[in-house]
């Protein structure tokens, strides 16, 4: 091809090609590492997961509080991987940051030989969408955080690839549809939306075959979809045999009214925060001048899922639902950059402007990426501390910096308040009431009740008609009618119940929330080794002071 580097004789040549090969992997391996470190978290909504991996662990089946059957994950896949490492002693903190980290890896390794198969092994377009990936804070932030996205991310593309590369070898073209069916499958396992991808990957790849062969590939078409069909079939009868339902309750809890603005903003965000306005030309250049059908493929998936993302209102975390279409977005850029040297340059020098072209747009991505690493976080809700729920409420999205921030002060507070558990100073089977249902009820065991609904199908199920657009995910709110059938006795009612100093509610951050939440239960404050506890309380006082008499009670 017009990129390649030329095939010279000799071992020197072949040693500078390898040596170009190494230095460009190690390259991206580096940047990887680098953004991996800097970008380091665990969010709170893993801890969701983490709790029916414990308890999976233990035994007690795929249950959010033991004894009541509800699906409140939505990453089947991920959730038995990570209980099968707790059973052999590796905390699902630890195992899921490890199967993060690898998938990106692999991920990282399976796009560079795609983009080998497109432009030659030893093109440097191979390798610019592999480094545009391994320098993006995003991608390396959501390899951690502890939830399935990187490896979600992996399956998607990994299949997609697979079905192209079927296309392109004929004899093996049986052994790439059956490899790509397993993975969509895998993928289908990991996340309930796969089919999107699935979907429209198979529609492109059969819908050219039927064009070109006049006739429906029927032994194509049985070989990529029977086992997909088969593995998806499955699990979707164990899922209603065993929670009574064809969808995990995640769906029944976020997806509900439609949330245009929100999704168009949350997508106009990650464009703007990792350059994808400044990259627009180039994919356009890709798609209309001398178009690959990869490319096309590529552009329709995005289309797609974008549409569907908006639809839905986006995530209240962010970049999270467009991880998965990072690789396909720099691949196509990089194949702009193939068609602007071809369209300004002659074929002798069309590599090498492609070359440089590629090394400016690598360099301006790193800048934007670096320099929006602590400004796109004011974008979203904050960087930290000063995160208040006021800005959450009013912006809807949360940046990896207010996630991490969270989740360590979740884990802090979950932390103390079991110890307060294990000293004999709070029961062990104090029934919680919880917005935030990660970290917190994950460490302190009590049983726990979710009244944003992603645990509780109570809650999920109620009409669409209820739903409040507070946050992406968080549109379903319990009644407090509901919250007493339940026997809640601890209420999160601040997002918080853990505070250093007393709860001052004319200085209160979290009053936002409250308001919008449980606007009408009244606060209680104990205090306890130093700390105090504020939380609402919706049994009688009689019920109280059994439970925290014994404690100071402050008001």
């Amino acid at each position: 091809m017009i990129d390649q580097i030329p095939e010279k004789t000799g071992a020197a040549a072949r040693g500078r090609r390898c040596w170009l090969v190494v230095v460009l992997a190690v390259a991206t391996v580096a940047l990887f590492a680098y953004n991996v470190q800097q970008g380091f978290f665990l969010c709170d909504d893993a801890f969701i997961s983490f709790r029916y991996v414990r308890h999976f662990a233990d035994g007690d089946g795929l249950v959010w509080n033991v004894g009541e059957r509800v699906e409140g994950y939505s990453n089947f896949l991920w959730v038995i991987l990570l209980g099968v490492c707790m059973k052999i002693g590796v905390q699902p903190e630890i195992s899921s940051v490890v199967f993060g980290i690898a998938s990106g890896l692999l991920l990282l390794a399976v796009l560079t030989a795609f983009s080998a198969r497109v432009y030659g092994r030893h093109s440097l377009l191979t390798w610019f969408a592999p480094l545009a990936l391994a320098s993006s804070p995003a991608f390396a932030a959501w390899c951690t955080g502890g939830l399935e996205t990187m490896m979600y991310a992996l399956l998607i593309f990994a299949g997609v690839a697979s079905l192209l590369q079927a296309r392109g070898d004929v004899a093996g073209e049986r052994r790439w549809l059956l490899a790509s069916s397993l993975i969509f499958a895998l993928a289908n396992l990991t996340r309930p939306d796969a089919p999107l991808f699935a979907g429209l990957a198979a529609l492109f790849f059969f819908g050219e075959k039927i064009l070109k062969e006049r006739r429906l590939p029927v032994r194509a078409a049985l070989t990529w979809s029977l086992p997909y069909v088969a593995i998806v079939a499955s699990h979707l009868l164990w899922r209603h045999s065993y929670y009574g339902y064809w969808l995990p309750n995640t769906y029944y809890a976020k997806v509900n009214k439609p949330w245009w603005d929100q999704g168009l903003r949350y997508l106009d965000l990650f464009a703007d925060g990792y350059g994808i306005y400044f990259l627009l030309p180039l994919i356009a250049l890709a798609l209309f001048w001398r178009p690959r059908f990869e490319g096309w493929l590529f552009a329709t998936v995005v289309g797609g899922w974008s549409t569907y993302v908006a639809k839905i209102g986006g995530d209240w975390m962010q970049d999270r639902m467009l991880i998965v279409l990072i690789p396909l977005l720099y691949w196509l850029v990089g194949d702009g950059l193939e068609r602007l040297s071809l369209s300004v340059a002659k074929p002798r020098y069309a590599k090498g402007l492609a070359a440089l072209t590629a090394v400016l747009a690598l360099a301006i991505l790193g800048l934007t990426f670096q320099g929006n690493r602590a400004e796109v976080s004011m974008k979203y809700i904050g960087s930290g501390k000063e995160t208040s729920m006021a800005e959450m409420v009013e912006r809807k999205i949360a940046s990896v910096n207010a996630l991490r921030f969270y989740a360590f002060n979740r884990t802090q507070q979950g932390l103390f308040l079991r110890s307060l558990v294990d000293e004999g100073l709070l029961p062990k089977d104090l029934v919680l009431g919880v917005g935030g249902a990660g970290a917190l009820p994950y460490y302190v065991m009590w049983p726990a009740v979710d009244f944003i609904g992603l645990t509780d199908t109570h809650v999920a199920h109620q009409s669409a008609d209820n739903a409040v657009h507070v946050l992406a995910g968080h549109q379903q709110w319990a009644s407090l009618d509901y919250l007493r059938e339940r026997g809640v006795i601890m209420l999160d009612a601040l997002n918080q119940i853990v505070f250093d100093e007393p709860y001052d509610p004319d200085n209160d951050p979290h009053a936002v929330y409250r308001i919008m939440v449980i606007p009408s239960v009244k606060l209680r404050t104990v205090k306890v080794k130093g700390k105090y506890l504020t939380f609402a309380t919706l049994g009688t006082e009689e019920e109280f002071q059994q439970v925290f008499g014994h404690l100071e009670v402050i008001e």
